[in-house]
């Protein structure tokens, strides 16, 4: 709810003489904060009369004498029945209790339907003792595990906070803003622990060489053939192994974009223009050898089965663009900016190696999984609602699985018009 106040006539708001305050609230948490006890009452009665007309509502009110009177409501139609259905939903799923900042990330993206299967599979991969773990561990950062994954309507949330406590636990959103705020626990011991990991970061390297090892034990796992193997726990665990080196590709591209897009943030050049460009890159590319895998998938969500698709592109006509760029800068700064294109070219290169791999052993982890479906005389797409554990245990429920496709289809119908974050 958006509410809007000016002291005086509602001329001069209207007429825009005068900039009026503007106050944000959410039905689930506005209890929460400190507001004057005649904005509560408005709320209180907005809310039921958007209830009673089942529909958002734009009203006028006034204030006199510290009572307040409703002049006028009438309906938003700018606003669908879906839409307002879909805030509805939200307001029975989101917390009530505490401020929250949920947003749809990267994963939410590459996992836009929230499969029982998928949700464990990410348990597993964040779980203390799981592979990211393992890549922070390596970094010399120490990493807790927040069960930061947020399930609204079938979909994909992450809570902020909680995933930013996971590696600086002082640290937290302001939920206004949504901006950090460093050391908001006055807890010594998470203090402590955020400056620790802090310095660790900042003191990340990796150095060319370093990457030129990555590359060849990518390739070498790429061309490895795993056809005859059929144990799925011990696949599994061989994969969950492999993707720590994934994840840790991932976690030092993204740095390494992130300081170039900083670096360029006030020229005329894009950094997607500067990675589809061929200025100063070094490596040869495998597109045509892994275009022949014959893979199904695009990411680690096994229940795609598109095409796979080799990402990494080559744009010579982007040359000239980037070399005009480059030119009108210092000789300085030119050596020092073709050293990092370099570098997040190559890097760009790598995590898509990454992500054939994580595509080759996903595409094998599916036919498996289909497979002990088989066995069990159970349809073989009802995988998509087990969880990793009963997988692995062998507690397949033909009656269990088809229950949980039903609910699962009727509640992401229910959320498909949610906004990006809430």
């Amino acid at each position: 709810m958006i509410i809007e106040s000016v002291n005086g006539s509602n001329e001069i708001l209207v007429s825009g003489k005068i900039k009026p305050e503007v106050l944000k609230v959410y039905r689930n948490t506005y209890g929460l904060l400190n507001l004057d006890p005649i904005f509560k009452e408005l709320i209180d009665t907005c809310y039921k009369i958007d209830d009673l007309y089942r529909h958002p509502q734009d009203m006028e009110w006034v204030v006199k004498n510290n009572e307040l009177y409703l002049v006028q409501t009438r309906a938003i139609t700018t606003l669908s029945e879906d839409n307002f259905n879909s805030f509805y939903f939200l307001d029975d799923n989101l917390p009530k209790d505490y401020d929250f900042y949920f947003e749809r990330t990267e994963i939410s993206e590459v996992i836009p339907k929230a499969y029982p299967f998928m949700i464990s599979f990410l348990e597993y991969l964040y779980k203390d003792d799981g592979p990211i773990s393992s890549t922070y561990k390596g970094f010399g950062i120490r990493y807790k595990s927040t069960n930061f994954i947020k399930i609204i309507g079938n979909q994909i949330y992450v809570d902020k906070s909680k995933e930013l406590k996971g590696i600086l636990p002082a640290s937290n959103y302001d939920y206004h803003t949504l901006s950090i705020r460093n050391f908001s626990s006055l807890n010594l011991k998470n203090i402590g622990l955020s400056i620790f990991n802090s310095i660790k970061l900042t003191f990340i390297k990796v150095s060319k060489n370093s990457l030129k090892s990555i590359e060849r034990d990518l390739i070498n796992d790429l061309n490895l053939e795993f056809s005859a193997i059929v144990d799925l726990e011990g696949f599994l665990r061989i994969f969950l192994e492999k993707y720590e080196l994934v994840f840790r590709v991932n976690f030092l591209a993204r740095r390494e974009m992130s300081s170039l897009q900083k670096i360029i943030q006030r020229d005329e050049i894009s950094l997607v223009e500067i990675l589809s460009s061929t200025v100063a890159r070094s490596f040869k590319s495998h597109k045509a050898e892994y275009e022949e895998l014959n893979l199904l998938g695009n990411s680690i969500n096994i229940t795609d089965e598109s095409a796979f698709i080799y990402n990494v592109k080559s744009d010579d006509s982007k040359n000239e663009i980037v070399n005009k760029w480059l030119n009108g800068v210092s000789k300085a700064k030119r050596k020092v900016l073709l050293n990092r294109i370099e570098k997040a070219q190559y890097l760009n290169y790598i995590r898509e190696l990454t992500r054939v791999l994580t595509v080759k052993y996903i595409t094998k982890l599916r036919e498996l999984i289909k497979e002990e479906f088989k066995k069990s005389e159970i349809e073989a797409d009802l995988y998509k609602f087990v969880s990793l554990d009963d997988l692995i245990s062998g507690s397949l429920n033909r009656k269990e699985l088809e229950a949980e496709e039903i609910e699962f289809i009727f509640t992401y119908k229910s959320s498909l018009l949610i906004k990006k974050y809430v």
